[in-house]
């Protein structure tokens, strides 16, 4: 599997907005600290084999951000926040600034529209192009900033989604624009999606100690040419040095399991722009989220990459301090890995982030620091 190296992508701001931090600083310093926030969650209750009587749920909810908002409305509310922070965490122009925000694009990531998991969306239902188009109607009314229609897309992929962005990005700064936002969301809150994880026996329970706890973010992250981010003078956090997505053959729905296949695929191809020969041993930030099928698949990817994966490596998994949080997770995997290579506690001078989602979609996005 051939990798994208990319050319001229730097990252020079960061937004994000989770339970353990309503700003990309103080999210990347919990997560580096190992902080978590979970709650009991009221509305989603489980029964207690000890005591046969129901409990609620344990979650990590954006409480007090996102109370009483699901689906398309938390979506705002988190794209949104998002933005908000985008614009504090570095030097922006506001909007009447037409010129500049004539050149930024956004590409916005949402979960992959399952019919059985948001079977309770208000209209239009799961089509996934009413659902687009709804939101963008939206996002474009609220948006602080003025982005051209021509310059915002949406992609309902999920957890690898990020990747895709990424190549969007590219394109488009191909094509002349500065710059491209990049912003993902999700929640595995609201009670239809909570049904649907229970329904598979997905959650974690205490009866079932291997499933997921169910968390909710926003994350979004600019991502600059060198012409533009030296003309303005921007901060550099962190260069994309290589993409890579795939599509695994096996996947969590069906029968047979993941033998990660296509996680080792997309990883080794990042890998192939570091020295021939010389095994990584940088950070790996990963989206593990206490389920089986997840750790079984990146334990045979490992399997896979024993000779490309040094004996040093770091991994990073946030999940355990803010759950999982879906499609957010690879645009927050980059915010994680800019804000240590800018800040210098990263193990290496590069960061992998890695991406997988149920249905498949697997990606590796790899991050070097700019010296």
């Amino acid at each position: 599997m051939a990798p994208t190296h990319t050319h001229n992508l730097l990252v020079t701001s960061l937004g994000m907005l989770t339970s353990v931090g309503h700003d990309a600083t103080t999210a990347c310093a919990s997560i580096r600290a190992g902080i978590t926030r979970p709650r009991p969650l009221p509305y989603f209750r489980i029964l207690d084999e000890d005591s046969q009587d129901t409990v609620p749920l344990v979650g990590h909810p954006l409480h007090g951000i996102a109370n009483g908002f699901i689906h398309m409305g938390l979506w705002l509310r988190l794209s949104l926040g998002c933005l908000k922070d985008l614009e504090a965490q570095g030097p922006l122009p506001d909007a009447k600034d037409s010129p500049f925000w004539g050149n930024t694009g956004l590409v916005v990531v949402l979960p992959l529209l399952d019919a059985q998991r948001f079977q309770g969306i208000p209209s239009p239902g799961t089509d996934e192009e009413s659902v687009k188009e709804l939101f963008l109607k939206r996002m474009r009314a609220q948006a602080p900033w003025p982005f051209e229609p021509r310059h915002i897309q949406v992609l309902c992929r999920g957890n690898a989604g990020c990747a895709e962005a990424l190549g969007i990005a590219q394109r488009w700064i191909d094509h002349g624009l500065d710059r491209v936002v990049i912003l993902a969301t999700d929640s595995y809150l609201d009670p239809f999606t909570l049904e649907w994880l229970d329904s598979r026996h997905r959650l974690k329970t205490g009866e079932r100690p291997v499933g997921l706890m169910p968390g909710e973010a926003g994350a979004c992250v600019m991502i600059e040419s060198r012409r533009s981010a030296a003309r303005r003078k921007a901060p550099i956090l962190a260069k994309v040095d290589a993409v890579s997505r795939g599509q695994e053959p096996r996947h969590f729905f069906q029968s047979t399991p993941s033998v990660g296949e296509g996680l080792a695929a997309v990883t080794a191809a990042c890998l192939d722009g570091i020295s021939s020969g010389v095994p990584f041993n940088g950070d790996i930030v990963l989206d593990l989220n206490g389920e089986e099928w997840r750790a079984r698949e990146w334990g045979n990817a490992l399997l896979r990459l024993r000779e490309r994966l040094g004996d040093s490596i770091r991994w990073i998994l946030p999940g355990s301090s803010w759950g999982d949080i879906g499609a957010a997770s690879g645009v927050a995997g980059m915010c994680i890995a800019a804000r240590s290579l800018a800040r210098g506690y990263a193990k290496a001078s590069q960061v992998l982030v890695l991406s997988s989602s149920e249905w498949g979609n697997v990606s590796a996005i790899l991050l070097k620091q700019e010296r």
